[in-house]
């Protein structure tokens, strides 16, 4: 075998982007992957002419993702999605309180509610979030074209018309949707009621949605994250290095062990500051 100069095991975003990275920079690299196809979670499949992610994904563009991107030459192209939505509870829909004064102002919540609302958004914030249902579908149209977003108050649901910032597909009307169940660490997930549960929100929010249906996928057991940034965990790896110090050579990329970002962010920053050791060890 020929000499490499690096060994990526693993080729999900975090390996990916490293390899690529380090290619740039003069390296020999082998890249290895267990699987048939390259990409990980961050991969996209095609159905009916539409790009279909596996699960909801999203690249915050003011993010590092967006710079380590940039510095590879890839420039994404897509929108933003507009700040607002749909907060459902069982047969009633509320306008989505999306900043503080939005929050203040809505109706949705007693004041006691509004605080509680507050506090659960920042425990979230500080718990590690692992794995979900999602209900990836492909419609000929959008019966309910308003509702781009939506989230709901009893359950752990999340919907999205991606379609409506991105481009999937070159036909006009077909739209690319996401719903999405969140699990609990603790929740013992039962793949048939996490389904049901989906289809039920989706009729509540695109009434005759399985009329319009091109492809519809079912993922019982997506991986969501592996961790969460949070100011304590930040603090703690602000004390680390990508670097396994037990093993010389020997370093660790992914979400799991990124200082910033969140999710595809949060990948690209851990592979872009492993890089960057690397090449300092280098001497380059």
């Amino acid at each position: 075998m020929e000499h490499v100069d690096v060994c990526v095991i693993g080729g999900g975003l975090s390996g990916l982007a490293s390899a690529v990275c380090l290619a740039g920079a003069g390296k020999t690299v082998m890249l290895v992957e267990q699987s048939e196809r390259l990409g990980g979670r961050a991969s996209s499949d095609v159905y009916e002419g539409c790009f279909v992610n596996r699960g909801p994904h999203a690249l915050c563009q003011k993010w590092i993702g967006m710079k380590v991107l940039g510095q590879l030459g890839i420039v994404p192209k897509g929108g933003t999605l507009a700040l607002g939505g749909t907060l459902t509870e069982r047969e009633h829909e509320y306008e989505l309180p999306m900043t503080p004064l939005s929050l203040l102002k809505t109706n949705v919540f007693t004041w006691k509610q509004k605080k509680e609302f507050l506090s659960l958004l920042f425990r979230l914030t500080r718990q590690d979030l692992e794995k979900g249902a999602a209900l990836d579908v492909i419609v000929k149209r959008l019966p309910n074209p308003d509702i781009s977003f939506a989230l709901d108050l009893e359950q752990p649901l999340y919907f999205s018309n991606h379609s409506a910032a991105a481009v999937f597909t070159n036909h006009p009307d077909y739209q690319v949707i996401h719903t999405f169940k969140y699990h609990r660490a603790s929740e013992i997930p039962d793949s048939d009621q996490d389904r049901e549960l989906l289809e039920a929100f989706l009729d509540r929010l695109q009434p005759g949605w399985q009329n319009e249906v091109l492809k519809k996928r079912y993922l019982p057991a997506m991986t969501v994250s592996h961790s969460l940034v949070t100011p304590e965990r930040a603090a703690m790896l602000s004390k680390e290095s990508p670097a396994i110090k037990e093993i010389p050579g020997l370093y660790a990329v992914g979400d799991w062990f990124a200082r910033e970002g969140l999710l595809a962010d949060a990948a690209l920053a851990s592979a872009y500051e492993a890089v960057q050791d690397i090449l300092k060890m280098e001497g380059k």
